[in-house]
């Protein structure tokens, strides 16, 4: 169908255009949809291009703001490589780059003007660095998809000289790429008008234009184009939009450090293996993990879990593999899940001239070290402190001590990150702590500690114990679920590693004396039965049993029973729904009947076999029936055998 545009105002109008649908000649406005910042051409040789804010569409596939000539590219199009110039309207400049992070410029002599885009940002032919907004300041280039630059969506607008429209144009809306199917919405903001839609796919003819009316779905890739026309004719301009199917990423399946040190910068892939959280820095909205295995240290950049010392990082996460500062890093990390397990690392011992690269972010011990001049010094080898992370409290005393810390590196320095400063030759054992972590009443707790002398100090609400903490002199009673912490102090002040261990009260299962009460129990409530049950039938595992209050399926593992026997009390189990009626499952203790009593049927019609009111597993009766296939037939009513 062809639509015919109203007469009105020339104006300009700039449209989000993929790039492959760009020639040589196009003017566009290059913007990072995340910031909606701008790439300014006017700063010449002397810095990189200014981000300038403009403002966008709510669909944020046209720029509502004035555009001015200072955000204008003329591009060119090298359509057999799939390359792009950017060059400044009426001028020689053109945009390229340089071996440097803010090293993006606009002038006419260097000759790395090409192009390529991939992965959503512009990749300069000549150094492969990407191109993107760095803290909404500028535009910057950086040899990976690094933290100052990975939000960056790069897209281009394309200048359009037209009529101003007097119809919205429509909003394209659905989920791209997908992987299996995905719902596309068409919407327009001009009331009463009628929206018009193609659907082009590769694997078909051309698409003629129809009527649109409901959403409808895609199940391979396409691109969706519409247009609105209102009641007089007027017509919209066009929208489009890409909509990518991606087969199901199988990401490659990662079991050590060493692996993953052996990846290209920019791989993402699932951890399967086993890493040992040797610490966790915070600052404002950045986080530092750092763990290893026995293949080596690694560091995580902002995860989505925190850790302590010595969590076991459960396997299953996954993450991209950088390379920053000249160490390895992880980044893009998904799928933390909160440690269930501890385990302790021992430091490596090393000497300062042994923090290298080649051990980055492992931990370590450097035994015997004078602290000064924000080094550790061990004779005539030194090795510089970076603090930034941990902010440990630096000893300006002179002392020798043991360093405790997490090897580090930056563009060639060595480093070492301190977690504690131990005062050489002074140890203090840590403390131990003993009971029954899981009770019902009550558990004793008992503290000790190898250190002669040692005077041991705790806490039992989980915060950290310090000599002003209540000092242990003989067991304790707890009576609620706690959790119990120690630390010891010698006569010197030196103190010991602080022992943490947890008690859980756990509440005694209620006991029951007749069938209404368990019935009366919420679903999947352990129980103990402390009164009579007659059996009237058993088959296998399925016992039935009752007592005067209502009959009761108890499924499990149980002694061979008659019946009329009566099973003993102090049996357990937990009480369930198992398909719309009642049951007791997990037997315990179920013992041997030592009596029987006397069970007599109770006279029933079929439409008295129900679940409410409850008339269900009892001995019972039902008197002049006839059998119909499966049913016992009396009148008018019938049961199911």
């Amino acid at each position: 169908m062809m639509a015919m545009l109203a007469f009105g105002a020339w104006a300009e109008t700039w449209v989000e255009t993929a790039v492959t649908q760009l020639a040589t000649g196009d003017v566009v406005v290059i913007v990072d949809k995340t910031s909606s910042r701008a790439m300014y051409n006017d700063n010449g040789t002397s810095a990189a291009p200014t981000a300038v804010e403009v403002t966008l569409n709510n669909a944020k596939d046209e720029i509502t703001s004035t555009v001015d000539e200072t955000l204008r590219w003329e591009i060119t199009v090298d359509a057999v490589a799939h390359t792009y110039q950017f060059g400044v309207e009426g001028t020689a400049n053109f945009l390229y780059g340089t071996n440097s992070n803010n090293g993006l410029r606009v002038g006419s002599s260097n000759p790395n003007r090409e192009f390529q885009f991939a992965a959503g940002y512009l990749v300069n032919n000549e150094t492969g660095r990407y191109v993107g907004v760095y803290n909404n300041q500028d535009w910057r280039c950086y040899t990976s998809i690094n933290a100052n630059i990975q939000d960056t969506e790069t897209a281009f607008y394309k200048l359009t000289e037209g009529e101003t429209p007097t119809v919205a144009t429509p909003v394209i809306t659905g989920e791209t790429p997908f992987t299996e199917t995905t719902e596309v919405n068409i919407s327009c903001a001009t009331p009463g008008a009628t929206i018009f839609y193609k659907v082009d796919k590769a694997s078909e003819e051309e698409a003629m234009w129809s009527e649109y009316f409901d959403t409808f779905t895609l199940d391979e890739s396409a691109t969706v184009e519409a247009y609105a026309m209102d009641a007089d004719g007027n017509v919209s301009a066009t929208a489009s939009k890409e909509f990518v199917k991606e087969e199901p990423v199988v990401l490659p399946e990662i079991a050590t450090v060493a692996e993953i040190k052996a990846l290209e910068d920019g791989t993402e892939f699932k951890f399967t293996g086993r890493l040992v959280a040797s610490g966790h820095a915070h600052s404002g909205n950045n986080n530092w993990l750092f763990a290893q295995d026995e293949t080596g240290g690694i560091q995580f950049f902002k995860t989505t879990q925190d850790y302590n010392q010595f969590d076991v990082i459960p396997a299953g996460f996954t993450a991209t593999k950088q390379t920053y500062g000249g160490a390895t890093q992880l980044q893009s990390i998904s799928d933390m899940q909160a440690a269930t397990e501890t385990q302790e690392l021992t430091p490596e011992e090393l000497t300062p001239a042994q923090v290298l690269l080649d051990n980055v972010f492992e931990y370590a011990v450097i035994k015997g070290a004078t602290i000064a001049d924000n080094n550790i010094t061990v004779g005539d080898e030194s090795v510089a402190i970076y603090n930034t992370r941990f902010n440990t409290t630096i000893p300006t005393d002179g002392a020798v001590y043991d360093v405790i810390g997490i090897t580090s590196y930056y563009n060639t320095t060595n480093q070492f990150m301190p977690l504690e400063f131990v005062p050489q030759g002074v140890e203090v054992a840590t403390p131990v702590i003993t009971g029954e972590t899981t009770f019902t009443e009550s558990t004793q707790v008992t503290i000790t500690c190898e250190t002669e002398g040692a005077a041991i100090y705790y806490t039992i609400d989980g915060t950290e114990p310090t000599d002003l903490s209540t000092a242990y002199t003989e067991p304790f009673t707890l009576t609620e679920s706690a959790t119990v912490k120690a630390i010891a102090y010698d006569a010197t002040g030196a103190t010991s590693q602080v022992a943490t261990k947890a008690f859980e009260k756990e509440e005694p299962a209620p006991t029951c004396a007749t069938v209404a009460e368990i019935l009366a129990l919420e679903d999947d409530t352990e129980f103990t039965f402390t009164g009579n049950l007659v059996v009237s039938a058993q088959t296998g595992q399925y016992l039935y049993a009752q007592d005067a209050t209502g009959g009761l399926l108890l499924f499990g593992t149980a002694p061979a029973y008659e019946m009329g026997d009566v099973i003993p009390a102090g049996w357990g189990a937990m009480k369930i729904m198992y398909k719309g009626a009642p049951e007791a499952k997990n037997l315990t203790g179920m013992a041997e009947a030592t009596e029987t009593a006397e069970i007599t049927a109770a006279e029933m019609t079929p439409a008295q076999v129900t679940v409410d009111p409850y008339n269900l597993f009892f001995y019972g009766v039902i008197k002049g029936a006839t059998i119909d296939g499966t049913n016992l037939v009396v009148g008018e009513e019938s049961v199911a055998i």
